[in-house]
């Protein structure tokens, strides 16, 4: 369900079955009466007409399974832009089957509680409706093969939650790669954000019963650049990769309330922090102060450190060994 409680819909464009795109939509986020207040607008509440995608996803039965009926879209139809352009022949992605993930609960797909914020109630359920694609996409594509769950900005941080939980569905047979776009802030985060996180989205109670997660006693313990060490060390096979701004305008904002130092002493804590149990996270860090790349043209494009990002990133969907790209002199 999204914030208000209205209906959750997702929108699944079938192509290859056999490969499968996960794509987690961002928006803003709200954590008190103020920031959450119907009135200001500041992050999604329900899907608007324009993300009004056709396949019902039921998010809202304890459960948490799907129970969707897709409508395919024709795959010769184009998205928008960056993977999302399905005419252009330099999308890697372009013969992929995609799952389009709305966002309107306001919690990095992290939450799953009711929270009273005094003059109304948001329904903080973003796991539990991303976990409920996740069945989804299990269920309707039984000639699976390779899986990827990618986001931008919001959309992102539970991408490695997510390939995990897939992992645990799948088994080792099918290969699955999260990629992470614009979250290097998150992380690092101090104990009284975390838990202030998770007092009103409830983000602990998306913790999964793993071996991995046994240590994980408070909200300190989740924090979000950890969700790629804990997946990883619960499925050595998931391939992590991860993009950022160096310089990223929205990120920055966020990162004033907690962090003293730079963008990038910030990514790179993070960095740290995910790589901790041994996960191998390929990073690729460019110049500018634009805030995400997936979903804009300007992926076919760009370059940092003499490297193109198409050709980084296809070399990481297949498979390819791929170095930590930084931008020099930035």
């Amino acid at each position: 369900m999204c914030a208000d409680g209205s209906e959750y819909r997702i929108r699944t464009r079938i192509a290859d079955p056999t490969k499968v795109v996960i794509s987690m939509s961002g928006g803003g986020l709200c954590w008190d009466a103020a920031t959450c207040d119907p009135e200001t607008g500041l992050a999604p509440r329900s899907l608007g007409p324009r993300m009004d995608p056709p396949a019902n996803v039921d998010s809202g039965a304890d459960s948490s399974e799907a129970a969707a009926e897709p409508e395919a879209q024709n795959e010769d139809s184009s998205g928008g832009g960056g993977i999302n352009d399905f005419d252009n022949p330099a999308n890697p992605l372009r013969d992929w089957s995609f799952v389009s993930v709305p966002y309107c609960t306001a919690d990095m797909f992290l939450g799953d509680k009711r929270t009273d914020y005094g003059d109304f109630v948001i329904e903080h359920r973003g796991f539990r409706n991303a976990k409920a694609v996740i069945n989804h996409v299990v269920d309707n594509f039984e000639s699976l093969e390779t899986l990827l769950i990618t986001g931008s900005s919001a959309g992102g941080s539970a991408s490695p939650l997510l390939a995990g939980l897939a992992a645990d569905r799948l088994g080792p047979d099918v290969e699955i790669m999260a990629f992470s776009d614009s979250v290097g802030v998150w992380g690092s985060l101090p104990p009284l954000i975390s838990g202030w996180f998770d007092q009103v989205w409830g983000t602990t109670n998306s913790v999964p019963d793993w071996s991995s997660t046994s240590a994980v006693n408070s909200a300190a313990d989740w924090d979000p650049a950890r969700l790629f060490d804990y997946a990883v060390r619960e499925h050595p096979s998931i391939r992590m990769g991860r993009f950022d701004f160096v310089d990223d305008a929205v990120l920055r904002s966020f990162a004033d309330i907690y962090w003293p130092g730079t963008l990038e002493e910030l990514f790179d804590a993070n960095e740290a922090l995910a790589e901790a149990g041994g996960a191998e996270l390929n990073v690729y860090l460019a110049p500018g102060d634009n805030h995400v790349v997936l979903a804009r043209n300007e992926m076919y494009s760009l370059e940092s450190g003499g490297e193109s990002f198409l050709d980084w990133f296809t070399s990481f969907l297949n498979g390819d060994d791929v170095s930590d790209i930084r931008c020099q002199n930035c």
